[in-house]
This record gives structure tokens, C-alpha cells and sequence, in this order.
């Protein structure tokens, strides 16, 4: 195999299928953004707001803990080796898997049903009675979703194991779709239950979307006798794989539930203020983070499995600078523009003023640690392509440990603040804990060279954050007179942001980041492929 360089990470063609995903997933983080600002519009930081988030993160949390945190990464690996040898077997491990999992999450469902008062109350433990009983309500409404959405993604990774992507990719924009449709039915019945119905209705639609497509798939079509056992022998191999994967990010949902709980004991409205700015500062994670993630791990997988590790520390080098030469000046941007920013997409409604300071200070805290939570999914994926499963749970139970130590200092201090300061802080020490355990893990990792490029881009994002910074000041003096907080919040942000990135770029050519040519291969890559797929479909 010839060496790779470092820009054959960019250089190298994605896929058509994989351009789909990360366009599937860029909608959903824009569906979700809709949601949000509708939620902020009508409900603003009221109770209903609080049992509203409160009930929703429960699918969101089996989804991330079960299905795609553990269960999807298992199947399809597995999955595959059985197609590759006979797809009468790949059709029964398939069964029984989808039956094993059913089973499952019925039970977790009925579980949950009867439990929902002290799930709530576990959730969020500082709810009054009146929101507790809300929280409640939506919790019963909302746990089938759980079972529709669990068999949909393992369907879905089913299909992915079959080299097919698009219609899973964009049936997961469904639930969410359907909830922003029901929000009419919101203002006529004043009541958060209509919207958690329409996200049920659209997990049913994600559901009957995905088994259409698997029942044309190959496997699908064919004839074969559907039996199941739970104890074939690839249900073993997929828990097998899942187990490790599951207590990692057992442990990062733990954090997650911790920080509510912590939330709801600081008064009404605080875990709607630490949702909203959370879900801002995660927004660059789930497009250009991710984006990163799959390109490069195909590459460090093959070089891994060759044992060349010279050129597998090359490409998880380039991952890192280039992660970092986009994740420091967003992270500046957001922290600069943070009102801006917030006011632009919550300020409506019952969401006014002292809510935006809120909402701001939260995404300010959280972006402190963005380039180190990118930095952390890069190295990750170091970690899985040398199929090492154990250091994942090593980080993820650091992770945990640390948030919450910082989270308890900060909280009596800062308020629901520190909680965003703690995640922040947390980031940043299992970054280094993760670079100590690869430099043991492959013998040699040159810090020194990574250290100086990432100085220099530290460099020239901390200069590009003074500029933006007067810019805001000299903007936000002058687009007041618009009156209209919307247009001089765009205004401001656009005046500031557009030369604050030009003059970045240009300072880290100045001081020699050779990386900083693979974002305009990167830019110039998407655009060739926009323009040939558009040539595509006139043709």
C-alpha cells in the first residue's frame, strides 16, 4: 500500500451514499433547531417548557445509550460477515436480533409505564408538583416511541449493512418533522401532549418507512423460512461487541441525566436554559465533527490493521489540526456572538429578554470546550480502530468522574452556569488522558509537532477574537437604530463573523498551517460533487 499523506485524508473521494448521510444528518440538526425555536416561542421558560424537555430526553437517552450508541455499531459489523457467507443465516441472525430487541424495549416500555412518577422524579428532582405531574403525563404519552424508534435504527443499520443509506438516513427527520407539524394543534389545545403525539405518529411513519425499504431490500425480498432463536449465535456475537460499547456510553448518559438533575433544583426554567444552550454549542459536533469522524476512520482502520503506525499517527495528526483549525474560531464566534446568536433563533413569543442573557451565558460556558470534545471523537475513533473497546469505557467513566466533581464545586458558585463550566473543564482533562493513553497505546505520538501547530492556530484564532470582538462593539452601536432585535442581531453577527474569518484564514497561512489548504479542498470537493450531481439529475 503506498504511504498516505496527509491530505490524501481530504484529497481521498467520499462516497455518494455517505454525501447523503451527512446531508440527512445536517437537516436534522436544522429540524432540530425549528423545534427549539417554536418550544422557546410558545412555551418560553415556563413548566410546561421544563416537563416538555424533561419527557423527550428519555427516547432521546435509550436511543443514544442502546440503539445507535451500542446496538448499531454491533449489527453492522456482524451483520455483513453473515451477507458475505449466506444470506439464508444473515436473514435469521437478522430475526432474531430484531426479535431479541423487541422484546427488549417492550419490556422497558411497560417498565417505564409503570414507573414514570419516579423516573420524573429522578430526571428532575427539584420539579414542582405541578410540573412533576406534567413531566409525568408526557413521559406515559411518549414511552412507545421508544420501541418504534429502536426497531426503525436497527432496521436501519440492517440496511447500511446492505450498502444502503439514503432512506434510513431521512426517516430519522420524521418524529421530528411530525412534531413541528403538531405545533398548530398546540395553540388551539395549550397543552405540550399534541406534541409528543405528533413525534409518536412520525416514529410510527419512520418505522412503516424503514421495513418498506428492508422488505425491498435483497434479503428482504427473498423467501426465506423467518424463524429466530435468541440464541443464534450472532445475538451472542452482537451483545458481545455491544457490551463494551454500551457501559461507555452508559456513562457519558449519566453525565447527561446528572446535569438535569442538578438543573431542576436551581428553579423553573433552568433545565430549558441548560437544553437550548447545550444544543447549540453541539450543533458543530453533529455536522463537520462527524463529517471528520468518517473520513479518516477508514483510513487509520487499514493502516492500524497493517501495523503501520507511522502513517496511522499522520492521519489522526491531520484529523486533529484540521478539527481543531475549524472547531477554536466557531467556539470563538459563538462565545463573541452569543446573544446575537440566541436572540436570532429563540427570541419570539414568551422568550424574551433575560431569557437570551441565560441562553448565552449557557453556550458561551459550553463552547470553552469544543475544540477539546472534538479533539475527544477524533481520538476515539484512534481508539476503535485499533479495536481497543476498553479504553472507551476508561474515558467515559473519567469523563463522568470529572464533570460531576466540577459541577458540584461550580454550582454553588455560578449556578446552572457551572454546570456548562464543568463539561467544559471535564473536556479538556480527558483530552489529555486520552493522548497519554495513545502515546502508551502505539508506542510513539509526536506531541511536540502537533503541539506547535495547534499553538499556531491558537494563536490566530485568539487574534481573530479580538477583531470580532470590536467589530461586535463597533456593529451592535450601529444597527440598534433598526429597532428590530432580529435583523441587527443578523446584521451584527454577519458584519463581525465574515471579515473575523478572513483575516483567521489569513493568519494561519501567514504563519505557516499547511493545513489550512484542506478546507478549500474540502469546500472544493462538496461543490464539485453539488454540481455533479445537479448535472446528474437534468441528465
Amino acid at each position: 500500500m503506498a504511504k498516505t499523506d496527509n491530505s490524501s485524508l481530504i484529497q481521498s473521494p467520499v462516497s455518494e451514499k455517505t454525501g447523503w448521510v451527512f446531508l440527512a444528518n445536517s437537516l436534522g440538526a436544522c429540524l432540530g433547531f425549528a423545534r427549539d425555536i417554536v418550544v422557546a416561542g410558545s412555551m418560553g421558560t415556563s413548566y410546561m417548557a421544563d416537563a416538555f424537555v424533561t419527557a423527550m430526553l428519555i427516547p432521546t437517552i435509550f436511543n443514544n445509550l442502546i440503539v445507535s450508541g451500542a446496538l448499531s455499531p454491533a449489527v453492522i459489523p456482524v451483520f455483513s460477515w453473515y451477507v458475505s457467507k449466506n444470506e439464508k443465516d444473515a436473514w435469521r441472525m437478522a430475526n432474531s436480533v430484531l426479535v431479541a430487541l423487541m422484546l427488549v424495549s417492550l419490556g422497558i416500555v411497560l417498565a417505564g409505564e409503570l414507573a414514570a412518577p419516579r423516573l420524573v422524579m429522578l430526571l428532575a428532582p427539584g420539579f414542582d408538583i405541578r410540573t412533576w405531574s406534567t413531566a409525568v403525563k408526557l413521559v406515559r404519552v411518549v414511552l412507545p416511541a421508544v420501541l418504534l424508534s429502536a426497531l426503525s435504527i436497527s432496521l436501519g443499520a440492517l440496511l447500511n449493512g446492505l450498502g444502503e443509506f439514503q432512506i434510513p438516513a431521512f426517516a430519522t427527520l420524521l418524529p421530528t418533522a411530525l412534531l413541528i407539524l403538531s405545533f398548530p394543534l398546540f395553540y388551539v389545545y395549550r397543552s405540550p401532549v399534541v406534541l409528543v403525539v405528533g413525534f409518536l405518529v412520525g416514529a410510527l411513519f419512520q418505522l412503516v418507512v424503514v421495513r418498506r425499504e428492508f422488505v425491498r431490500s435483497r434479503i428482504g425480498r427473498s423467501k426465506f423460512d423467518p424463524a429466530f432463536s435468541l440464541r443464534h449465535e450472532g445475538v451472542r456475537d452482537v451483545t458481545t461487541l455491544a457490551l463494551p460499547i454500551l457501559l461507555a456510553q452508559a456513562f457519558l448518559q449519566t453525565k447527561i441525566i446528572a446535569e438535569r438533575m442538578f438543573a431542576s433544583t436551581l428553579g423553573q426554567g433552568q433545565v430549558t436554559v441548560l437544553t437550548f444552550g447545550s444544543r447549540l454549542a453541539v450543533f458543530p459536533m453533529l455536522t463537520y465533527v462527524a463529517a471528520i469522524c468518517i473520513t479518516i476512520f477508514p483510513f487509520i482502520s487499514q493502516q492500524a490493521a497493517l501495523r503501520r503506525f507511522q502513517e496511522f499517527e499522520g492521519s489522526l495528526r491531520n484529523g486533529l489540526v484540521v478539527s481543531t483549525m475549524i472547531s477554536l474560531p466557531i467556539a470563538s464566534l459563538l462565545i463573541v456572538f452569543r446573544e446575537p446568536i440566541v436572540t436570532l433563533m429563540f427570541r419570539r413569543g414568551s422568550f424574551g429578554y433575560n431569557e437570551v442573557s441565560a441562553v448565552g451565558t449557557i453556550l458561551a460556558l459550553y463552547s470553552v470546550g469544543i475544540a477539546a470534545a472534538a479533539a475527544n471523537w477524533i481520538l476515539m475513533r484512534g481508539f476503535y480502530a485499533l479495536q481497543d473497546t476498553f479504553t472507551p469505557v476508561v474515558y467515559s467513566f473519567s469523563f463522568l468522574v470529572l464533570a460531576l466533581i466540577c459541577d458540584w464545586v461550580l454550582i454553588g458558585r455560578m449556578g446552572v452556569a457551572g454546570l456548562a463550566l464543568g463539561s467544559s473543564l471535564a473536556s479538556f482533562a480527558t483530552m489529555c488522558l486520552l493522548v497519554v493513553l495513545l502515546k502508551q497505546k502505539i508506542g510513539s505520538f509526536d506531541t511536540k509537532e502537533l503541539c506547535r501547530t495547534l499553538g499556531k492556530i491558537l494563536l490566530a484564532s485568539t487574534l481573530m477574537t479580538v477583531l470580532a470582538q470590536c467589530l461586535f462593539i463597533v456593529s451592535k452601536s450601529t444597527v440598534n437604530q433598526f429597532g428590530v432585535p432580529y435583523w441587527s442581531s443578523l446584521i451584527s453577527i454577519l458584519v463581525g463573523s465574515i471579515p473575523s474569518l478572513v483575516a483567521y484564514l489569513a493568519m494561519l497561512r501567514s504563519l505557516g498551517v499547511n493545513e489550512v489548504s484542506s478546507l478549500q479542498e474540502i469546500a472544493v470537493l462538496m461543490l464539485s460533487k453539488c454540481i455533479n450531481q445537479k448535472n446528474h439529475t437534468e441528465n
